[in-house]
């Protein structure tokens, strides 16, 4: 029986919100993202200046403390069709977080049976433009996109019924995880969710076989000690160490206010920050409480599932936010504010969003869920206009410049806008050169009639 029309109102009103926000989020990129390099992806791409590297040492190459896995893998392919245009590849980090948001919609359909009105909230977390710099400054996939859409993939795959398929989909996805940017974090995280399943096999909550999920546990466990194999330890700030103990939660708490689009004034984003901090542990503490003291039933209810979601999408994000802030804080706190950041915060609003639906109805899920969306608002909707057209600006004048005189210390001064902090240390000169002797990125753009 086909569903009545009333039915498909609320479908229609968060694809329909779904789509105008991704024309928005697209157009953005459009506008503002231009060919050439920028800041660390002189030094992370740094195999690609020496010829033809192999999809092994890209795979396994480290810049920073994450290693660049699966980003530097994909990007071979593009730089070779595009000729290393870095405009293309802000469209494809910006698609990966579209293909996540359409993987949340998913997600949540089939954990609720269906859409809400309310769900015009996943689009206005996944597409929100307080993520900038993702696909406009040093454009890095592996950074945040590609863990963002592996994430989502690796939640679809927890709600799989057979279970020698899920786990085997869920080591396999953690380990691209582990070694692809920041997505490291989910190493810790699968191995909580592998104690999980055996506890639940304990207490009797779970028919698999106790010795699947040893195995698969001992797997995760294997895929995430590889990654330390001629590891360097690599903070990428040189006074790692070296913060005053208050700024460690400060920065956290800039981190999350930062999501939400304002940064300023600072006094009352550090204090939002901290109530979305605060919000975020006990939610996750009274998720993670619910998980363990579930009623023992041999097929895992439809609730326990989300909740098991809910917590790898929190924790994943909270256990990246306090990394950054023990390598970054020692920067200032308001290093916590860098737009890279929001896009591996976007887990852990989304968690918060799906934690929020699970409540019973009754005046606090009425009150929450409007007061959620409300927050959530303004980072979605926003266009950051100013910074945009900053990063385009000055890296359309670098390149002009560069392309008339040559000289990267010359352009740094004329124009204001240094595209590397110490061209010397990874010899920039050089890498220029390479540049427009094979005729790539803007050499290729300014070579074309």
């Amino acid at each position: 029986m086909p569903p009545k029309p009333a039915s498909r109102r609320p479908a229609i009103a968060v694809l329909g919100a779904s789509g105008l926000l991704s024309l928005k989020f697209f157009l953005f990129i459009s506008v503002f993202a231009v060919n050439v390099f920028y800041f660390d992806q002189w030094a992370f791409l740094t195999p690609f200046f020496r010829g033809n590297p192999g999809l092994r040492e890209l795979f396994l190459w480290q810049h920073g403390p994450p290693r660049l896995g699966l980003g530097l893998v994909l990007v071979k392919p593009l730089y070779e069709i595009t000729h290393w245009n870095t405009r293309v590849e802000g469209f494809c980090a910006g698609a990966c977080i579209f293909l996540a948001m359409c993987l949340a919609l998913w997600l949540k359909t089939k954990l609720s049976g269906g859409f809400s009105y309310w769900d015009v909230a996943i689009p206005l977390i996944f597409l929100t433009l307080t993520q900038y710099e993702t696909f406009l400054g040093a454009t890095n996939p592996a950074y945040g996109a590609i863990p963002l859409l592996l994430i989502l993939v690796y939640c679809l795959g927890l709600l799989l019924p057979n279970h020698l398929v899920r786990y085997l989909l869920i080591v396999a996805l953690n380990f691209l995880l582990i070694y692809t940017g920041f997505g490291f974090f989910m190493g810790l995280v699968t191995l909580a969710a592998f104690a999980y399943e055996c506890l639940r096999r304990i207490h009797g909550r779970s028919q698999i076989p106790l010795a699947h999920s040893i195995v698969a546990g001992l797997l995760a466990a294997a895929s995430l000690a590889s990654f330390f194999v001629h590891y360097r330890f690599d903070p990428a700030a040189d006074c790692f160490g070296h913060a005053p103990w208050t700024w460690y939660p400060r920065f956290i708490a800039l981190t999350f206010s930062a999501f939400l689009g304002p940064r300023t004034p600072f006094t009352l984003v550090t204090v939002a920050g901290f109530v979305g901090l605060a919000v975020a542990l006990a939610f996750f503490g009274m998720n993670g409480l619910k998980l363990l003291h579930s009623p023992e039933k041999k097929a895992v209810p439809r609730s326990e599932r989300a909740r098991l979601i809910i917590a790898v999408l929190m924790g994943y994000s909270m256990l990246f936010t306090f990394s950054a802030a023990a390598g970054r804080a020692c920067l200032a706190p308001e290093a916590g504010q860098a737009p890279r950041y929001s896009t591996l915060m976007i887990p852990v609003y989304f968690g918060i969003y799906l934690f929020l639906l699970m409540l019973p109805p009754g005046f606090l899920r009425t009150v929450a869920l409007p007061l959620f969306l409300l927050v959530v608002a303004p980072g979605g909707v926003l266009w950051p206009n100013d910074a945009g057209k900053k990063l385009a600006d000055g890296k359309r004048a670098w390149a002009a410049c560069f392309l008339a005189h040559g000289d990267v210390r010359y352009c740094d001064r004329e124009t204001g806008f240094p595209i590397y902090p110490n061209p010397e240390s990874i010899d920039l000169q050089g890498k220029l050169n390479y540049l427009k002797q094979h005729r790539l990125s803007f050499f290729y753009d300014a070579s074309q009639p």
